[in-house]
């Protein structure tokens, strides 16, 4: 009965590859909420960023041509669309659970509990940096899709720069630090400009620029890297979608380049008692300094009601009496 109901249903398909999936679909007024416009907006929610490492952007970017197709009809009360999604994909289910299990493997291989968020973006950025080339062999091959993917970066070590981008978004979700895919363009050295793919990752309140697709080449023969962290870049322009106020506004940038806090001075982030309808947090510390999260807060479930009851009283004479409740 909501755009966001219809979403899980459309994200999880999505996320075990389906080809075809089936959302029913009730709407209040049909004249608000055509049977296009509801499909549309099911589908952009099913793709939103949602945090969590398999989905979002990991979905948009991998998903190849589909239709929407279905039929609509009233009881005199309510509307009902059952919206048919046929979709395409430039990975199948076999290939994801190859790519989790590989991503756990790379995982508990470069990061430890112990490293602070910008030890975790720096292990995940040398691992890509040093490890993935760049895929020239099929860049102008369109029929070869899997360039595009996280799993071609990590298991076939080659891929273009959608692949480094997707694979970054995922290893960083996966270490619980928040990041997305930007697209647009790039000018490279030669001064040609050109479709790109690049991310912003979060440390401390703000975010910042990486590039490991740009990176690579420079990794790979010692020079030290220029696209690592970065406030701003002169050479890449992000599409209209990353520029508006709402983009902006949850994703603040941070106005200069990292720097790397060598003396932290740690600042506790006090606990939260969790309620009985409200979730609580544990204990955290940051630095004041540079934002880098050293503890993190972790939620404490909502304690939920725990009901007794309260004894009633017997009306006296002159007494009022109460009834028997109940309270948490």
């Amino acid at each position: 009965t909501t755009i966001e109901g219809g979403a899980s249903v459309l994200r999880e398909g999505m996320v075990n590859r389906q080809s075809e999936v089936q959302v029913a679909y009730r709407m209040d007024d049909w004249g608000n909420e055509p049977f296009s416009i509801a499909a549309n907006a099911i589908l952009d929610e099913a793709e939103k960023h949602t945090g969590a490492p398999s989905e979002g952007d990991c979905l948009r970017w991998v998903k190849g041509p589909g239709s929407m197709s279905g039929s609509a009809w009233s009881d005199g009360t309510y509307y009902y669309a059952t919206i048919v999604y046929s979709l395409t994909y430039y990975t199948t289910a076999e290939q994801e659970k190859e790519l989790d299990a590989a991503v756990d493997a790379l995982l508990a291989e470069i990061i430890t509990d112990d490293m602070t968020d910008y030890a975790k973006v720096k292990a995940i950025y040398d691992y890509m940096t040093a490890n993935i080339s760049y895929d020239y062999d099929n860049l102008n091959d369109e029929s070869h899709k899997l360039k595009y993917t996280a799993y071609a970066a990590l298991i076939n070590k080659t891929a273009v720069c959608q692949g480094y981008a997707i694979l970054f978004y995922r290893l960083a979700l996966e270490c619980g630090i928040d990041a997305r895919l930007i697209s647009g363009d790039a000018t490279n050295s030669l001064g040609e400009t050109g479709g790109h793919g690049w991310n912003i990752v979060k440390l401390g309140d703000k975010y910042y620029l990486v590039d490991a697709t740009w990176d690579t080449s420079r990794a790979n023969v010692g020079v030290p890297y220029d696209y690592f962290l970065k406030a701003s870049y002169d050479d890449h322009f992000a599409d209209a979608e990353y520029k508006t106020e709402a983009f902006t506004t949850a994703y603040p940038m941070a106005s200069k380049d990292y720097e790397v806090c060598t003396n932290h001075t740690l600042e506790v982030l006090p606990a939260v008692p969790a309620t009985c309808s409200e979730a609580g947090l544990t204990e955290g510390k940051k630095c004041s300094t540079c934002g880098t999260i050293t503890v993190k807060q972790e939620t404490i479930p909502a304690k939920g009601h725990s009901e007794v009851t309260v004894a009633g009283k017997e009306a006296a004479c002159t007494e009022s009496g109460l009834t028997e409740g109940k309270k948490c």
